[in-house]
């Protein structure tokens, strides 16, 4: 239905104002979207800009499935670390937390970038170790809940990974992909680099 409904206002070339609660509707069917919460307008923008970049914690986990994953954090610029609730703690590259000052954030993370340290090495990731708390293996990828500290983040790894609850496996963090948001406000302090991809022109093929 989705794509019918996409079709026929394409072609008609109609603007069409689609009302949902269904993130799935929003990120699928929108050329543009506006977030309301509690009657309050919290982002607008087309949807991948939206997921990349959320404005605050809130459009941050109604946005996408399994939601963003989110935790307060202390911040230690001297050592470019993020301290999680239970001491665990995150190094980031030096400078990454530059002009960002001491102080309570909450730190977001989407689960694809919470990913298998193996062939990561090199690259200059963080890894962190983490208790397993529960797995799903669906055959095409295996999602798992862990501890970050005292909360439960969750990951998304593509392939079949033999991983049980209870298991403390290393995990490694795209640190260009986290979100850092005001502890107070919410307010985006920190934006993630953008991983929208293109497929490069074949040769030959018309511009």
């Amino acid at each position: 239905m989705r794509s019918e409904i996409r079709r026929i206002q394409r072609q008609l070339g109609i603007t069409m104002i689609y009302v949902t609660h269904d993130q799935v509707e929003a990120m699928t069917m929108g050329d543009r979207i506006m977030i309301l919460h509690e009657g309050k307008i919290q982002q607008v923008g087309n949807p991948i800009e939206i997921y990349n970049h959320p404005a605050n914690p809130f459009v941050a986990t109604f946005i996408g499935s399994p939601p963003m994953n989110l935790a307060p954090a202390d911040v230690n610029p001297d050592v470019s670390a993020l301290i999680l609730p239970g001491g665990e703690e995150i190094r980031l590259p030096e400078g990454s937390l530059s002009g960002i000052g001491k102080g309570r954030v909450t730190i977001g993370i989407r689960p694809e970038f919470l990913m298998p340290p193996e062939g990561t090495e090199g690259k200059g990731h963080p890894v962190f170790r983490a208790e397993v708390t529960n797995v799903e293996v669906l055959g095409h990828e295996t999602v798992f809940s862990f501890l970050a500290g005292t909360e439960e983040w969750t990951a998304k790894w593509n392939g079949q990974w033999q991983i049980e609850p209870g298991d403390r496996i290393p995990i490694a963090i795209d640190e260009e992909s986290i979100c850092l948001f005001d502890g107070e406000t919410g307010e985006l302090l920190k934006k993630p680099v953008d991983r929208l991809r293109s497929i490069p022109a074949t040769e030959g093929a018309a511009p």
